[in-house]
């Protein structure tokens, strides 16, 4: 029996990585002016894929604005595809929101380009959230492609699953076998390269539902100019080995049924390493872009955008502001910015985006909170519920001013570390010749001081307050402190002040 085989060119291109997103850019626009070179020169090259993201069209467009009446042309005729998604984001660190925002961008400027791709490629996102299915389907869109995650159960039994999200949303996805760049190297010899296909088709085997996939490229590949004319010289060939080699993009995909019965099914997250890696170590490498993350997203979501659209004329400013704190969101969501698998100047770029967002977000919530106390004769603080539903909590309030707010109960009291500082011995003695008053400053007076001491530590905490102690006796502190550094000269000295 003919196997037909989909030879699937494409380009995998993160947008920053080992490199910047201003290097990768640079890089990126010779990529996408070959692909259009090639596709308008050569009708037998029938489809590429330009990943499953449009900000590498908008990232090309930036810098060659005139390609864009060629990128419609190619879309229009379905020889190019780019999307669904906004970016291919991490599905596990970003919000469900931040990832609903993604599609959402994706799917408004692939419409603008003139062209939706219907199929959720996600090819190497670090594993997939068990409610992708249930945003794809509120999408309109029944397909999806996956590498990383996909469990030994299913793997082993077909290259084709029926995905369920906890809602009862399902999907069709379609197994890469061997990753996207299975196909990355393309054999200059028919016979060799027929061979290296029917080799992928045999290890698939009984798997196989449907045509077999072939996807020909992988991280930042170029559009190999060749690919048609050997796939026509290796056609001669593959008619012994019982393969129709057919170049085509994902939407091809689209053609086969969403609801196969005959399929294996799989409900919540695809996030084992059976066949591939999920590198599960992202999700806590540098914490401080996580935090970072966190931080801005609930700013944004959570209380800057709900505020002002409760608040706000639809015309205010303010919400053009939450827009453009949205669009960093989404691009930090790449799964190589936000997992921070990434050289340290990609790094320092997504914490800058994180850190632009929740500015924004400040700026947003102030404008506003503006107003909220008028009318109300006391200055107490306020707290303004941001979500639709009545909620409790704990709110941590910083009042300026002396003493206990009014009508507060005062439950601890936490010490003002004035300094802290370790030195060795030696330097102490001359500090305590010239202690000779309880003054620090002029609103700041010495009113105790404790002298701890371990086999590897002094310690030194001087309390201090608004008032001078009277029965302070510095020259026996003195002593003491002298007797304490003489008995064993090799240990460090730790000098702490603390406002009491």
């Amino acid at each position: 029996m003919t196997r037909r085989v989909l030879v699937l060119p494409h380009t995998h291109w993160d947008r920053e990585w080992h490199a910047t997103h201003a290097t990768s850019r640079a890089r990126l626009v010779g990529v996408v002016t070959d692909v259009l070179d090639v596709l308008e020169a050569d009708a037998a090259f029938t489809g590429f894929h330009l990943d499953g993201q449009t900000a590498l069209v908008d990232d090309h467009l930036a810098v060659v604005a005139g390609d864009e009446p060629r990128i419609r042309a190619l879309l229009a005729a379905g020889r190019l595809t780019v999307g669904p998604w906004a970016v291919l984001a991490d599905s596990f660190l970003p919000s469900g929101e931040t990832l609903a925002r993604n599609l959402e961008r994706g799917l408004a400027r692939s419409a603008e380009l003139g062209a939706v791709l219907a199929v959720g490629w996600l090819p190497d996102s670090f594993g997939h959230a068990a409610q992708l299915p249930q945003l794809l389907a509120r999408a309109g869109i029944d397909h999806a492609v996956v590498w990383r995650g996909v469990p030994a159960s299913v793997g082993a039994a077909s290259t084709a699953f029926r995905w369920r999200a906890p809602d009862g949303s399902t999907v069709r996805a379609e197994v890469l076998v061997g990753g996207y760049d299975v196909g990355g190297h393309v054999p200059t010899d028919p016979v060799e390269l027929v061979a290296r296909i029917a080799d992928h088709v045999g290890d698939i085997g009984e798997r196989l539902v449907g045509d077999a996939l072939w996807p020909q490229g992988g991280d930042h590949q170029p559009i190999r100019r060749a690919l048609p004319a050997r796939i026509a010289a290796a056609s001669t060939t593959s008619a012994d080995a019982d393969l129709e080699l057919v170049i085509t993009t994902p939407a091809a995909l689209v053609e086969r049924p969403a609801d196969d019965p005959g399929l294996p099914r799989w409900e919540g997250e695809l996030r084992s390493g059976a066949a591939s890696n999920v590198l599960a170590a992202v999700a806590s490498t540098r914490v401080d872009v996580k935090a970072a993350a966190a931080a801005a997203e609930i700013a944004v979501e959570r209380v800057a955008e709900p505020l002002a659209t409760l608040r706000l004329p639809p015309g205010d400013p303010a919400h053009r502001l939450v827009t453009m704190a949205w669009d960093l969101l989404v691009a930090n969501a790449a799964h190589d910015s936000t997992c921070a698998c990434s050289a340290d100047a990609t790094v320092a770029d997504v914490l800058g985006r994180y850190r632009a967002a929740a500015d924004i977000a400040a700026e947003v919530t102030a404008r506003a909170l503006a107003g909220v106390h008028d009318g109300i004769d006391d200055r107490e603080p306020r707290v303004v519920n941001s979500v639709h539903r009545a909620r409790r909590g704990v709110v941590e309030v910083v009042v300026a001013g002396e003493g206990p707010l009014e009508g507060a109960q005062v439950l601890e009291q936490r010490a003002a570390e004035l300094f802290d500082v370790t030195v060795p011995a030696a330097m102490v003695a001359p500090l305590l010749d010239r202690v000779r008053t309880q003054q620090v400053n002029d609103t700041t007076w010495v009113t105790g001081v404790d002298i701890d001491e371990t086999a590897e530590l002094v310690t030194v905490t001087a309390r201090c307050g608004p008032e001078p102690a009277s029965r302070l006796d510095l020259a026996t502190l003195r002593e003491r402190a002298e007797a304490v550094l003489a008995a064993d000269p090799a240990r460090p000295v730790r000098i702490r002040a603390v406002q009491r």
